[in-house]
């Protein structure tokens, strides 16, 4: 079919490239046999992984089943992917954390120290207990 397709391929091109007439029409129809073939192919090799896979399981024969993915789908790498460039795992930590520092900075020092302040003064006083107590008075 590939051979078919190239040779129908160079034959066209050797006539100029036509948009229509005879030769245009062999190298289409070639181009077409050929991808369908090629379909076809992946089609059967996904229906064969799938039951050589089933296969395994139903014999319960786990080294052949993890045997058989790891040849198809490889293992897990536990190299760190790269982040912004950096490969190293320390470089790219960094890089995550001064990006996010960055990000998450306050707009007005100001107020965000008395927002601070608000917050840890209430926190101190606040107990959980008292706060469900207050509820249950409120119901009642």
């Amino acid at each position: 079919m590939k051979e078919d397709y190239a040779q129908s391929h160079r034959l066209w091109q050797e006539h100029g490239c036509p948009k229509h007439g005879p030769i245009y029409d062999a190298k289409r129809c070639a181009k077409a046999k050929y991808k369908q073939a090629v379909r076809k192919a992946d089609r059967q090799e996904v229906v064969t992984f799938s039951n050589k896979l089933h296969d395994y399981l139903n014999k319960k024969d786990q080294t052949g089943f993890w045997h058989a993915w790891n040849a198809k789908f490889g293992r897990n790498s536990s190299s760190c992917p790269a982040l912004a460039g950096y490969a190293n795992e320390a470089e790219a930590s960094a890089q995550f954390a001064d990006m996010f520092a960055n990000i998450c900075s306050p707009n007005n020092e100001c107020c965000n120290e008395k927002l601070k302040q608000e917050f840890i003064s209430r926190y101190r006083h606040y107990s959980v207990h008292s706060e469900t107590d207050r509820a249950n008075r409120q119901m009642c």
